[in-house]
């Protein structure tokens, strides 16, 4: 006899995930309460058969290992969020997991499923006058009081995108706070950091240890979200056509480290040119990293078979994905 949960609950396998997504304390239903669709999370690899659909975390490195059995009717989401160079998932572009991934869920914009470090969206609620000059007037504050230029933290070096090797140019031209692994300076407690930010500098270097196609990590969603210094960012994503004018400063609109050097002298002495740069918080609202659970689950519940469409998902993932270095 089918129960009426079997018809109307679908169970996700989230196969592998590490414990800092904290999965395993939020398995069961409590995950789609908001949820139009009804589906459980688990992580128990001994439900694997009963699941599905099963995400699989790409970046554990099983020593090419031969994939488990897939289930007549079962699902397979290849799940990344590294860029490619750092992604260590060469296995999945081995024969025997040919043809085995239905979608993927990855911060790349053709993924069936979206699952990036931050999204701009318009706001649904326009912001008052009052909250806006008490913006104005709080920028005005900050803007006095900050006296430093440019920080960058950092903890990976040497990079594929050689972000080291612009910044090392960028230097000779404008003072650049370099700290973590990378340089002189030490920040290790993230709220500190923060307040570090945004009591003292101007500009913050959010560069991309890979230039790849929609790759925007952490490190901008946390200077959008403080909203009181301006982001310069490097790398492979079209900034324009994901974030809100003149939120951003791309060194792609720079012929020269020099130029961009030049460039944030001039606003960081320009108080009403700099200010303009934070104002698409009155239009714009930053949302952070959120697993697309609601979407997977009426995805899974839609009706009509789908066809495994990956032939080979690493060569999707990999291949004409990331670029080299142009500007150093």
């Amino acid at each position: 006899m089918v129960t009426k949960k079997a018809v109307d609950t679908k169970v996700m396998l989230f196969y592998r995930f590490p414990d800092y997504y904290e999965l395993q304390g939020k398995s069961g239903f409590n995950l789609f309460t908001n949820c139009d669709k009804k589906c459980e999370l688990i992580t128990d690899e001994k439900r694997f058969s009963e699941a599905d659909v099963v995400v699989f975390y790409s970046h554990k490195n099983y020593g090419y290992q031969a994939p488990p059995q897939k289930v007549p009717g079962q699902k397979w989401v290849f799940f990344t969020v590294e860029s490619p160079p750092y992604s260590s998932n060469a296995m999945y572009g081995e024969s025997q997991w040919g043809n085995k991934f239905d979608w993927t869920m990855s911060y790349r914009y053709d993924s069936e499923f979206w699952h990036g470090y931050v999204r701009m969206r318009p706001r649904v609620t326009p912001l008052s006058e009052d909250v806006m000059e008490r913006q104005r007037q709080n920028w005005k504050q900050k803007f006095a009081n900050k006296t430093k230029l440019v920080a960058w933290f950092v903890s990976h070096c040497p990079t594929d995108s050689l972000r080291e090797k612009y910044v090392e140019q960028l230097s000779k031209h404008i003072p650049v706070d370099i700290y973590g692994k990378c340089g002189t300076l030490k920040c290790e407690d993230r709220k500190e950091c923060l307040q570090l930010l945004d009591k003292d500098y101007k500009f913050y270097l959010s560069f991309e240890n890979s230039l790849c196609v929609d790759y925007v990590t952490e490190k901008l969603l946390n200077v959008l979200e403080l909203n009181t210094l301006v982001p310069v960012v490097r790398g492979g994503a079209n900034y324009d056509s994901l974030f809100p004018p003149n939120s951003v400063i791309n060194v792609k609109d720079f012929p020269s480290p020099e130029k961009l050097a030049q460039y944030l002298k001039e606003l960081a002495s320009n108080e009403e040119e700099y200010t303009k740069r934070l104002q698409w918080v009155w239009q714009y609202e930053v949302h952070g990293p959120k697993l697309p659970l609601c979407h997977l689950c009426q995805t899974v519940h839609a009706p009509g078979p789908v066809s495994c469409v990956y032939e080979n998902v690493y060569h999707w993932w990999s291949q004409k994905a990331c670029s080299k270095p142009n500007d150093v």
